[in-house]
C-alpha cells in the first residue's frame, strides 16, 4: 500500500472524532448565549428561584469546562421536578449535564439526560447533537449516530450554517469509516458546488472527499480535493 493511502486510512480511524470535538466550542458558546426563557420573564418574576440560579451555575462551569464539578454539584438533581419552569429550560438544564457526562465519557448517562431533555423539547438540534456525538464517540453506536445526526438534518434543512454543514461532515465520515463511500460522497454533493460558505467549512467539505476518495482507491481525485483545501486555506 503507498504511503498516502496508509496514512489516508489510518487518519479515518479517528477523523469525525477529532471533528467533534472543534465543533464543541462554537456550540457551547451558542448554548450557553442562547435566551432559554420568554423575553416576558423579567415581567413575571422580580427574583430569582432556585432552579433559575441552578441554571446560570451549570451555565457557568459548562463554559470554563469544569464538567466533574457540574456532575458533582448537580448529578442527583431531577430537573423534571422544577414546577416553576417551563419544559424548555428543563430540557436545556438536561442538556448541560448530558454535555457534562458526554465530556467525561460516560455515554450511557449522557444518553439518559439526552432523552430526557428531548422529551420535554423534541426539536432541540443541539440535544440531538450531542446525543448523536454520544453515540458516535462514548457508546460507539454508528447506526444509532447516523439515526440521529439525519433527525438532525431534517429539522436544519442544507443551509450554510454551522449545524447542519457539521453534521453533514460527521454522516460522511462515519460512511467513509464503514467504506459506504458511495454513500458517503452523495452525502458530501448536497455542498459540492457551494461557494457561499465560510472558508473553513469549505476547507472540511474538501478533505471529506479527499478522505472517501482515498478510501476508494482513487488518489488522484483524492488529492485534487486535498490540494485544492490547501489553496483556499492559503488564502485565508
Amino acid at each position: 500500500m503507498k504511503p498516502f493511502f496508509l496514512f489516508s486510512f489510518v487518519f479515518l480511524i479517528n477523523s469525525h472524532t477529532a471533528l467533534y470535538a472543534e465543533v464543541w466550542v462554537t456550540k457551547l458558546k451558542d448554548s450557553i448565549q442562547t435566551q432559554i426563557r420568554p423575553k416576558s420573564f423579567n415581567q413575571w418574576h422580580h427574583q430569582e428561584t432556585p432552579s433559575s440560579l441552578t441554571i446560570k451555575k451549570m451555565q457557568a462551569l459548562a463554559k470554563d469546562r469544569k464538567w466533574k464539578d457540574l456532575i458533582e454539584d448537580f448529578s442527583k438533581e431531577n430537573f423534571s421536578n422544577w414546577n416553576s419552569e417551563s419544559p424548555i429550560v428543563k430540557a436545556e438544564a438536561y442538556h448541560l449535564r448530558a454535555q457534562a457526562y458526554y465530556f467525561t465519557k460516560n455515554g450511557k448517562e449522557s444518553e439518559i439526560d439526552c432523552k430526557a431533555g428531548l422529551a420535554l423539547n423534541p426539536k432541540s438540534e443541539l440535544l440531538l447533537l450531542t446525543l448523536a456525538d454520544n453515540y458516535a464517540n462514548n457508546l460507539k453506536d454508528e447506526e444509532l449516530a447516523l439515526t440521529t445526526y439525519r433527525k438532525i438534518i431534517a429539522l436544519t434543512g442544507k443551509t450554510n450554517g454551522w449545524l447542519p454543514i457539521s453534521t453533514t461532515l460527521a454522516i460522511a465520515s462515519i460512511l467513509t469509516d464503514q467504506v459506504k463511500t458511495d454513500e458517503a460522497l452523495v452525502v458530501l454533493d448536497q455542498y459540492a458546488d457551494n461557494k457561499t460558505m465560510a472558508p473553513v467549512w469549505r476547507i472540511k467539505i474538501l478533505r471529506a472527499y479527499g478522505h472517501a476518495y482515498a478510501a476508494q482507491g482513487k488518489e488522484k481525485e483524492s488529492l485534487e480535493k486535498f490540494r485544492e483545501a490547501l489553496l483556499i486555506e492559503s488564502q485565508k
